[in-house]
């Protein structure tokens, strides 16, 4: 069958490949299926005619498309407009939007099917019963409408060996195409490119969703393929520098020792970095060492407050006295240093928001960013929220990090003018500004100065397809 996979619209001013339908492409094109891969975060980012005139020319049975709740109203007019050009391709929704709310995915937003959890499975599963003529009832989890009905069928488990799943299509994806900018903008070896060596975070996170959609379980890849996707990367694709987005790459250390221990046996080092802020308490002297020794030069701390009282309220489970010891652990070491805050969830006071902005400025930290307390789809702090409103008149672009509308206590214009101040003050200090420019690429500044601009004035989400 003829297969359109589409990546999530642009989010954030974030150009990075879209891994999950990668990985869906090359499970497809295994079993013998022609697709074609387009993707929303590339510069220059397709238009919706863009999308129409390759409906009409590749005639597609399916369309599978990433829909994440900030940009559902995206996904939704994407959706229109496929169907516009073709009123019989079935339309189906996948990742964290449609794992979360199926039912508002099928019915608002426009898709056939929604694809729970992890694609892979179940995406090719429902390739082949379209294909023979199955029944939808046979392949387990997905959610459709038959007969004006919603139908759920049986939840598909995770997969528990993540080794069966071929690397993602990255002939399809094009990695060395990508526009070198933020996040890929502050790069030290550039081209770039995103990597996962696991999937699943046991922790249990009252802001986070990812669980919904990656499991709970840390379930890891085999450090040997690890090292021959990044060989791949560089032999084929020119790759020299690799973003890690596991979740919690070093929640099983011995895993992260592994990986570092196959590069160094094959004397194969790379210019890399964590993407994801992974757990400060997860971390040593002697397991940052070796990141330095195979090719690390930053890590991403998952921080997000200097408040106990803050970080117990998200459920975090972390103690804020070891984290100055571990940043000063990775400085000495010689890795830059960045982490992500998040301020004015409910109940926290104007204080304790400036109080961790304070401490941000204090640390040795390279980088850091300041996140307004956001509810999404699937987290535990979104089953409170989703009562105060209706799903159906809601604007989701407003769920994009800075919109100052969720905190109980500090009133929208000086959350605003907060936010404002803290990126303002964090990055005034000489020795970060310095840092942060010699890492942005002169070719890509323009892109970088709209990114700095949208953080700064609390813009960064306001992104849709047109």
């Amino acid at each position: 069958m003829r297969v359109l996979l589409i990546g999530a619209p642009l989010f954030l001013r974030v150009y990075m490949p879209p891994l999950g339908i990668g990985y869906i492409a090359s499970v497809l094109e295994e079993a013998g299926h022609e697709v074609t891969l387009v993707s929303l975060t590339t510069l220059p980012v397709p238009k919706l005619a863009d999308i129409r005139e390759l409906v009409r020319r590749f005639r597609p049975h399916v369309v599978g498309h990433t829909a994440l709740s900030p940009s559902a109203n995206s996904s939704r007019v994407l959706f229109e407009a496929i169907r516009s050009e073709d009123p019989n391709v079935l339309l189906v929704a996948g990742g964290a939007h449609p794992t979360a709310l199926p039912e508002h995915t099928i019915t608002w937003m426009g898709a056939d099917i929604a694809v729970l959890r992890e694609g892979e499975h179940t995406f090719l599963e429902l390739v082949t019963a379209l294909e023979k003529g199955r029944d939808l009832k046979e392949v387990d989890g997905i959610v459709y409408k038959e007969n004006g009905e919603i139908r759920y069928t049986a939840m598909r488990p995770f997969e528990p060996n993540i080794d069966v799943f071929p690397f993602p299509a990255w002939h399809l994806i094009k990695p060395e195409t990508y526009p070198q900018v933020p996040p890929q903008g502050m790069l030290k070896s550039p081209p770039a490119t995103m990597m996962i060596t696991s999937r699943g975070c046991p922790y249990e996170c009252s802001f986070c969703a990812s669980f919904r959609t990656l499991g709970r379980a840390h379930r890891l890849r085999n450090p040997s393929k690890v090292v021959d996707e990044m060989q791949l990367l560089r032999e084929r694709h020119g790759i020299r520098e690799i973003m890690l987005v596991d979740l919690n790459f070093t929640f099983t250390r011995n895993h992260a020792v592994a990986v570092c221990n196959e590069m160094l046996k094959r004397n194969f080092t790379t210019t890399w970095k964590t993407l994801s802020g992974f757990r400060i308490d997860h971390v040593d002297e002697e397991l940052l060492k070796l990141f330095k020794q195979t090719g690390c030069y930053q890590v991403i701390f998952g921080i997000e407050s200097f408040n106990q009282s803050s970080l117990n309220r998200l459920n975090k489970d972390l103690d804020v006295r070891i984290v100055h010891e571990k940043i000063h652990m990775a400085k000495r070491i010689g890795l830059n240093t960045a982490s992500f805050f998040i301020i004015a969830m409910p109940g926290e006071t104007e204080a304790q928001a400036r109080y961790t902005m304070r401490m941000a400025r204090k640390s040795p930290l390279d980088f850091a960013g300041f996140f307004c307390w956001t509810p999404m789809p699937g987290a535990a702090d979104w089953e409170a929220f989703e009562k105060t409103i209706d799903l159906y008149s809601f604007q989701w672009e407003k769920l994009n990090y800075d919109e100052a509308v969720y905190s109980d206590t500090i009133p929208k214009k000086r959350l605003k003018r907060l936010l404002f101040i803290g990126h303002f003050l964090f990055y005034a200090n000489p020795r970060r500004a310095v840092k942060l420019l010699t890492l942005v690429r002169p070719r890509y500044f323009r892109y970088f100065l709209a990114f700095a601009l949208d953080t700064l004035f609390g813009a960064r989400g306001r992104l849709r397809i047109r």
